[in-house]
Formats: structure tokens, C-alpha cells, sequence
């Protein structure tokens, strides 16, 4: 081989290198751009679901308000994944979900969506009697009739969530 081919071979070499090269460097910021995604994503479900919905029954936005205004007796656990008091409460309250059989009694309404339009959540919470979340209260004859509202009691301890519970009949 003389020395043009041995040139062009190595030059045809060195390409195909730097083009294997480019190629990679375009799959590692292709897989790099999927995994942000991939966690963002992550981030936005985590911040609208909660596993509470493995303990209790739930009730859209709508349907809790249609059936707090027919005036039936409704129990509910209003709550959002996205509020820090909130996941603070639920390991606690999902210990007396299973020891009261809660479930099919009080109704998780998830309040995620509506909280992110501030008018909507303010007038939301002024209809309902609510401070903020978490709260169970309970629902009868068009009205609040009782609630355990963590802003206003300083939180919710154990003590607190059984004295509802019994007031209540749970």
C-alpha cells in the first residue's frame, strides 16, 4: 500500500470516527433530554395523585359538592398530594383507616386542580368552611355540620383524628 492509499485510508477512518462520534454525542443528548422529561413527568404525577386512593374511596370536586348540597350525610377527607401538611397527615390517618374501616365511610376529595386557580379555591373554601388542607369534615343537610381542619387546630394528631372519629361515629 502506498503512502496516498495508507492517507486515505486512515483520513476515511478518522471520519467515520467522528461521525460514529457525532452520532453518539446526539444519542446521549437525545437520552439525556428524555430521562428530564421522564422526571419532570414524574414530578407533575406526583404532585396531582396520592396513594391515599389505596385506603379510601373518591369523589371528584363535583360530585362531592352535588352531593353536599342534596343534603346527604357526607364524610370527607379534603386533601391534596401537591400540600406538604397533607402528606405529613396521611401516614397517620391511614393507620386509622384500617383500624376504623374507613373505607366506603369517608370519601377522599382531591382538591389538586382546583387549588391551582386561586379564586376558584378561595370561594371553594369560603362555601365549604374551609382554611385550607388537610380537612375531614362532615356534609348533612346542605351543610358543614363538623370538621378537624389542620390549619386551624395547629395540625392533627392522633388524639384530634379520635375525637372526630367518635364525635362522628366512626
Amino acid at each position: 500500500m502506498n503512502a496516498k492509499h495508507l492517507a486515505a485510508a486512515v483520513l476515511a477512518a478518522t471520519l467515520a470516527a467522528s461521525a460514529s462520534a457525532a452520532d453518539l454525542r446526539a444519542e446521549l443528548a437525545e437520552a439525556r433530554t428524555a430521562a428530564k422529561l421522564a422526571a419532570e413527568n414524574t414530578k407533575s404525577y406526583q404532585d396531582t395523585y396520592s396513594d391515599i386512593y389505596f385506603d379510601l374511596g373518591s369523589l371528584t370536586v363535583a360530585e362531592f359538592e352535588r352531593r353536599a348540597a342534596s343534603g346527604e350525610t357526607v364524610y370527607a377527607y379534603i386533601g391534596r398530594p401537591s400540600c406538604g401538611d397533607c402528606n405529613a397527615f396521611e401516614p397517620l390517618f391511614k393507620r386509622y383507616i384500617a383500624a376504623h374501616r374507613l373505607d366506603g365511610k369517608i370519601w377522599f376529595v382531591n382538591v389538586h386542580r382546583l387549588h391551582q386557580n386561586p379564586e376558584a379555591w378561595a370561594a371553594f373554601k369560603q362555601r365549604y368552611g374551609l382554611s385550607g388542607t388537610p380537612v375531614l369534615a362532615k356534609y348533612a343537610n346542605g351543610r358543614q355540620q363538623n370538621k378537624l381542619d389542620f390549619e386551624e387546630n395547629g395540625g392533627i394528631g392522633g388524639a384530634d383524628l379520635e375525637r372526630w372519629l367518635q364525635l362522628n361515629g366512626l
